[in-house]
């Protein structure tokens, strides 16, 4: 093994170290950033941990620090920077669902009555409201007098205060996608000679014996070099991605 690689050029070398390393960063980094769970919000992933009588999710939106306090009486309060909005006080009522499976809310601010029904789908993309007449009330468009704009839904509200589904980064598949991607690179760069023969069977007699063109060489390294360029962005995107 070490005779082999001490058979590669310079020029070698440097790519399967570079495929190396990004398969292994990847491979570290996947497991941790995956094992972060969260609640999604806006596009950001607010990180869940327990505190005495509260539930926490704290991040970053923004580039401004982001929570949601849910203590175990119901409140939700949220915080984006210098703005505190809540607490939303979150009180469990049968009666207020329009039917008997659903789990009946009220929802109340400073006293006053924001919402009663029940929460329709838990999705954190499309989660609606249900409200006491059985109406579905779309989550983005359902506002109170004097509401900030900064402030969350009342969906996010009631899914927070009911217990949310929590989410994380990172995406095995588009990993998966990258290391494939990887490994043929790898394959390329130790066994370019022979891929070189394999293609100029198909175009000439004497294969064993062709050299390989500058613009070959070129564009075989090039290809090369794509390879690793793709599987860096898969990787990054996995990381990145809600899931």
């Amino acid at each position: 093994m070490l005779g082999r690689w001490n058979q590669l050029s310079a020029f070698k070398r440097r790519f399967l170290l570079y495929y190396a390393i990004l398969f292994l960063a990847a491979t570290v980094a996947y497991p941790i950033v995956s094992s972060q769970k969260g609640f999604a919000y806006q596009g950001s992933l607010l990180l869940y941990r327990r505190e005495e009588t509260a539930d926490i999710y704290a991040g970053k939106i923004g580039g401004e620090g982001a929570s949601f306090t849910v203590t175990d009486q119901g409140a939700v309060t949220f915080r984006q920077g210098d703005e505190t909005y809540g607490p939303y006080l979150v009180r469990k009522d049968p009666t207020a669902s329009p039917e008997e499976e659903r789990t009946g809310v009220e929802v109340s601010l400073d006293g006053q009555v924001l919402f009663r029904g029940a929460l329709l789908s838990s999705d954190g993309n499309a989660g609606l409201l249900l409200d006491e007449s059985g109406e579905v009330v779309p989550s983005l468009s359902y506002t109170w007098t004097g509401a900030p704009p900064q402030a969350p839904s009342l969906e996010t509200v009631v899914r927070l205060a009911l217990g949310p589904t929590l989410s994380h980064r990172g995406d095995w598949l588009l990993y998966g996608c990258a290391s494939f991607l990887v490994v043929l690179g790898v394959l390329a760069v130790l066994f370019d000679k022979a891929l070189f023969r394999h293609n100029a069977a198909w175009y000439v007699a004497d294969a064993d014996n062709a050299r390989p063109s500058e613009w070959y060489l070129f564009r075989y390294w090039m290809a090369c070099f794509v390879l690793g360029l793709s599987a860096l962005i898969l990787y990054l995107s996995g990381l990145s991605h809600l899931t």
